[in-house]
């Protein structure tokens, strides 16, 4: 009978790790999901004149809107877009008409974006 609760045990533990794992994956998947549909949106209808990348931030008008504090992702307001980031990037083009986002996450899932400026 130990053996049997023991194997049950076991099981259940195993099961519990399992979760707990598939949940912290879902939970930062989520968080930079938010993280580059917030940027996406008050970024792509701008001129690309007006977006500058500087220091690791993203500035709008020469005003840092986008950056990495500590590691949270927090907007020009200083509230926070995305939690548990490990790295933020940002790269525009050679041309300027673009600017790819990368996001990586403490446990390493990385999203990436490129962000096509609609701004006449």
């Amino acid at each position: 009978m130990s053996i049997i609760i023991a194997l049950v045990g076991s099981a259940h533990m195993f099961g519990q790790k399992q979760y707990r794992k598939q949940a912290a994956i879902a939970s930062q998947s989520n968080e930079l999901t938010i993280g580059l549909a917030t940027m996406t949106r008050e970024l792509r209808n701008l001129k690309a004149n007006q977006v500058e990348v500087k220091d690791g931030a993203i500035l709008i008008d020469g005003v840092v809107t986008f950056s990495l504090i500590d590691d949270e992702l927090r907007s020009k307001e200083a509230s926070v877009i995305a939690q548990d980031i490990q790295t933020f990037t940002a790269t525009k083009s050679t041309d300027n008409r673009s600017l790819t986002i990368v996001l990586i996450g403490k446990n390493g899932t990385k999203y990436e974006t490129m962000i096509s400026f609609r701004g006449g």
